[in-house]
């Protein structure tokens, strides 16, 4: 099985192409690798467990050993080499089987471990760092592909994690089941099903991060395309804009026709206006001279009345006197018959100054209504430029979105494929790498409240350095379990004493360290929110 070597100051990769492939390289390898073991230990081949156990009974009793003689199965081997087996246990199906089962182990052993984290190597140092979205350099913008990809890559990484926790969980159920040897091959079918399930759950991994490269390598494209597509919009808007602007015209010369038609109204209406003053004002002066008449009529009329009054009540008269009185009634009968002449032609003349009148007025009326239509519809046609104004500004500012968001993608795509990216992110991880661990107390401070009543089995779970005996770590507990009692402290307080304890006996402790025991103890979340924090890498390993 070949080991995967921690080359030192390996240089950035040259190109996303080149880490496609070196990913390629390292599923392709884990997958051939477990096919191989497959198609050797994992095969159609039948053996009986049993039947196993009961040939070990006699060996074992040949040997003079109890069950719990061979921890696992190296011991065993080196006791069949160190021990006769007999030529008739040693030339039987079952001792072949149960040589069959240690080689099984002894390669399984061998692989999991170097494929698990070269594995997690791969994804911490490869895939997470360099398959990225760069959702953050499109903020606040909303960009269908980035956001989709970021979506999937956030899934990606809960199944990724959910795999490997599985696989965590199944090695080290399986390295509880190896020992003793002879429980091992005795409950066969258990270890040999969790073999099935740990090379399953590393080809469930491969899986989704094949498809999780195949989603970056088409990132690049989606993202031209979705250039394209907001250029194709871009132009529609852009039509949409020539329209309105024609329209927006169109609608600018109907309000200058319509100005030019209402000064043209307002002055035929203005002249009109004055024409019915001076006709009304004409019409006064008729009617007035018509009521002169009359008065004039009226009193000729009396004077007529009262000279012949006087010439009938009047005795005998001077030829002469009859004579001056007749011609003065003569006279004022003319003066009566003229004044009668003259109001029929002021009748006349004034039936023709009312008639005029009215037309003018009529005329005045209307010319008033088509000035006021005018402005209406001009006020009208100025609403709707408004309108338009506020469609067409929209508009721009629509196209000012899509170019942003297109410089935005460009941005994004550059990076993408620019191969000065992964060395930036290399370079970036490099001395992220080089930095101490000065955020171990805050890190316990995190872990802490996420444990709580889980303290104890956390803090059997944690490595000290130097190592500390069950004996010394149970003492600890009790110690620690009667002074909380004492002094009434909380589950979170517990914790973070215990905590405090781990670090004073342990100097060399770290996040990793307190993520990987968080991990072996199931909690998961706090183990994943401790490396997003810190940027912890490589815990599976």
């Amino acid at each position: 099985m070949p080991h995967t070597r921690k080359r030192k100051n390996s240089p950035p990769p040259p190109s996303r192409e080149a880490e496609h492939r070196r990913i390629h390289e390292v599923i392709h390898r884990i997958n051939s690798d477990i096919k191989r073991f497959h198609s050797k230990f994992l095969n159609d081949r039948k053996i009986d467990y049993v039947a196993c156990s009961s040939c070990m009974d006699k060996l074992l009793e040949d040997w003079q050993m109890d069950n719990e003689s061979h921890p696992t199965w190296k011991e065993f081997v080196e006791c069949t080499c160190s021990n006769k087996v007999p030529s008739k246990v040693k030339s039987s199906e079952e001792y072949s089987n149960i040589m069959y089962i240690c080689e099984r182990a002894r390669d399984f052993e061998i692989m999991i471990p170097n494929m698990r984290n070269e594995l997690v190597s791969c994804i911490k140092k490869h895939v997470y760092k360099y398959c990225q979205s760069f959702e953050e350099d499109a903020q606040p913008m909303e960009i269908a592909p980035v956001t989709e990809y970021a979506s999937f890559i956030e899934s990606q990484k809960q199944d990724i994690d959910s795999k490997i926790d599985n696989l965590n969980h199944n090695i080290l159920t399986y390295g509880e089941t190896k020992s003793p040897f002879y429980k091992f091959v005795f409950n066969g079918q258990e270890h040999e099903t969790l073999m099935e399930d740990i090379t399953e759950n590393i080809t469930g991994v491969c899986d989704l991060l094949r498809k999780w490269i195949k989603e970056d390598q088409t990132y690049p494209e989606r993202l031209s395309q979705e250039i394209q597509f907001n250029n194709s919009y871009k132009e529609t808007l852009q039509d949409d804009i020539r329209k309105l602007s024609r329209d927006r015209k169109s609608k600018e010369q109907q309000i200058e026709r319509l100005e030019r038609s209402r000064l043209r109204v307002l002055d035929d209406y203005q002249s009109h206006k004055n024409e019915k003053t001076s006709l009304k004002r004409r019409v006064e002066v008729v009617e007035q001279k018509l009521e002169r008449l009359s008065n004039d009529k009226e009193k000729k009329n009396k004077e007529i009345t009262e000279l012949e009054e006087t010439r009938s009540k009047r005795g005998p008269m001077s030829p002469r006197d009859r004579s001056n009185l007749d011609m003065h009634i003569d006279k004022c009968r003319a003066d009566v018959d003229k004044i009668n002449e003259d109001e029929k032609i002021m009748n006349k003349q004034l039936k023709r100054l009312r008639r005029q009148l009215k037309q003018v007025s009529d005329r005045t009326y209307e010319l008033k209504v088509e000035a006021v239509t005018n402005r209406h519809k001009q006020y009208e046609l100025q609403q709707e430029i408004t309108g338009i104004d506020i469609e067409i500004n929209s508009l721009k500012e629509r196209i000012q979105s899509i170019d942003e968001k297109n410089e935005v993608i460009k941005k994004i795509r550059n990076m993408k494929l620019s191969p000065a990216t992964l060395r930036e992110k290399h370079f970036q991880r490099k001395k992220s790498d080089n930095q101490p661990d000065d955020n171990l107390e805050e890190a316990c401070k995190f872990a802490a409240v996420g444990v709580a009543s889980d303290w104890k089995q956390l803090y059997e779970r944690l490595p000290f350095i130097p190592a500390r005996t069950k004996s010394r770590r149970k003492n600890d507990l009790q110690t620690m379990d009667l002074i909380g009692a004492r002094r009434d402290w909380t589950d979170e307080e517990q914790a973070m004493k215990s905590l405090e304890k781990w670090r004073t006996f342990n100097r060399r402790g770290d996040v990793v360290h307190l993520i990987k025991a968080l991990r072996k103890i199931r909690k998961v979340d706090v183990a994943r929110m401790l490396e997003s924090k810190y940027m912890v890498t490589d815990v599976y390993s």
